[in-house]
């Protein structure tokens, strides 16, 4: 093993690490000068570039501004007509719908092949479907629902009992 040659200078003896916050602080300084640097190319550049070249590249960052705009509109649009599909279907997770629809290729402004697919898709997985039930919870305020519980042993006590339960669709 070769040794490396030593120069001769020993390091100081109050040489020491610089601590997180030391270097946190550095890269911070650092990254802002760079910010402030990269501004400043850009005014020599617009000063220094002749006019076309300034509309070339002002006119490549808008395009650049209206494409991501564009891209975020479709987004917004597609997470809209998925929230209203989930809910005229019933389906209780519109992000997940997004992602079966997407997964399936289904655009969710199709709606016949929305609503096929749903249709299968509630068969096979029931659970990710709200229940849909009459508003009351067993009991009717217009019916009198202070049934004994020795009414329900007979068959006009279970009739009556049926009466006041929700019904399911």
């Amino acid at each position: 093993m070769e040794e490396l040659p030593n120069s001769g200078e020993s390091p100081p003896e109050n040489s020491r690490l610089p601590s997180p916050a030391e270097t946190g602080k550095e890269r911070d300084e650092l990254i802002g000068e760079i910010q402030r640097l990269k501004e400043h190319l850009k005014e020599v550049e617009s000063r220094q570039l002749p006019e076309a070249e300034r509309f070339k590249r002002e006119l490549a960052e808008r395009t650049a501004e209206r494409d991501a705009a564009a891209g975020e509109l479709r987004e917004l649009k597609r997470r809209h007509a998925v929230a209203e599909a989930a809910q005229s279907h019933h389906f209780n997770d519109p992000e997940y719908l997004d992602y079966l629809l997407s997964r399936h290729g289904i655009d969710p402004g199709d709606d016949r092949k929305l609503a096929e697919f749903l249709r299968d898709f509630r068969r096979e997985q029931p659970r990710f479907f709200n229940v849909e039930l009459k508003s009351g919870a067993g009991s009717r305020p217009d019916v009198a629902s202070n049934h004994g519980m020795s009414a329900a042993g007979s068959a006009d006590g279970i009739v009556a009992l049926l009466a006041d339960a929700p019904e399911v669709n």
